[in-house]
């Protein structure tokens, strides 16, 4: 058993660290189903004081989940709500909640362009949520970058205890547009992404300080907003380990037809929601290579960009439904 004699200032045993009541409490989102996603099963719902960032391609909802979200917080559990829009017009963002059914008394609305001005803002009406939409509208210049803002924002979170959603721009590849690292100083990090296919969207908590990560669902977007009783599990949700679950689409998106790199986790939104290295990716791309060849099928390479690229003998449509049902 380790221990440090004396009585050093600011070391304690472990058991004696007594956890605060608050750290038990969650906000619920008016969804079973997505306070599940973001808080678990034995604490559903959001930690109050958390900090999320919510990422997304233009168009995957976004916006409007997170103000069907507040409207439950506000309407139903009564909480002083604010959605700040730092890049689109108020009066839009009134047109668009009218237009999906959000009931227009239940949270305010503003279009603050400086951290200074929103954050005076919230310590003055005490607002218990707020999603900024978005945080790159927010940087002043060179000398407030990104991680920098973030920072400040996870800093007024703890002194207020204010819950936030911080909405970041992502590119095609659903990379952020800044740094990366805005992801790990969060205490949770929300990725909705959109099949392109079928366009339904499939939402995912990659990282998760305050509850559980890799629990997928996916929700159709109608033009009244996203029915949150019907999120459904995605066939992944069935496998209980993350490494299972990435061997899983990995196999999958080579039984379509794709060819894989071991960079493949960067350029593909299914492989990037289980943030895996590019090692991780080309052990599990080599087994799911290895394991399809020995049932049969024929396995090619080809090199693209100065990367060797694989992919498979596609079955027929037939022999492809069979496979994937393995």
């Amino acid at each position: 058993m380790s221990h440090f004699a004396g009585s050093s200032v600011g070391i304690r045993k472990l058991s004696d660290v007594q956890i605060p009541a608050s750290f038990y409490e969650r906000i619920r989102t008016g969804s079973d189903s997505l306070d599940l996603v973001l808080g678990g099963e034995d604490l559903p719902g959001v930690m109050p004081g958390s900090v999320w960032l919510v990422s997304g391609s233009p168009g995957s909802g976004k916006s409007t989940l997170l103000m069907q979200v507040l409207e439950y917080m506000a309407k139903d559990l009564g909480l002083s709500c604010l959605y700040n829009s730092g890049e689109e017009a108020i009066e839009r963002i009134a047109l668009r909640a009218r237009r999906i059914g959000i009931d227009e008394g239940a949270f305010s609305v503003s279009g603050f362009e400086t951290m200074a001005e929103l954050s005076a803002c919230l310590v003055e009406n005490k607002v218990q949520v707020c999603v900024v939409d978005s945080i790159a509208a927010l940087v002043e210049g060179e000398d407030d970058q990104l991680h920098d803002l973030v920072k400040r924002f996870i800093k007024l979170a703890k002194d207020t205890g204010c819950t936030l959603f911080l909405i970041g721009h992502v590119t095609k590849a659903n990379v952020f547009s800044g740094k990366n690292s805005i992801a790990h100083d969060v205490d949770a990090h929300l990725s909705i992404s959109i099949n392109k296919e079928t366009g339904n969207r499939t939402i995912v908590v990659p990282k998760n300080r305050v509850g559980p990560t890799l629990i997928p669902y996916d929700f159709t977007m109608t033009s009244k907003g996203i029915d949150l009783r019907r999120l459904e599990p995605s066939d992944s949700e069935k496998r209980d380990d993350p490494a299972d679950q990435f061997f899983a689409e990995v196999k999958r998106l080579l039984l379509q037809g794709e060819k894989l790199s071991g960079y493949s986790h960067d350029d593909i939104d299914s492989l990037r929601t289980f943030n895996r290295s590019g090692g991780f990716m080309r052990a599990m791309l080599s087994k799911a290579v290895s394991e399809l060849a020995s049932r049969g099928f024929k396995v090619f390479s080809e090199t693209i960009n100065r990367r060797e690229h694989f992919y498979i003998d596609v079955p027929s449509e037939d022999g492809l439904n069979n496979e994937e049902d393995k």
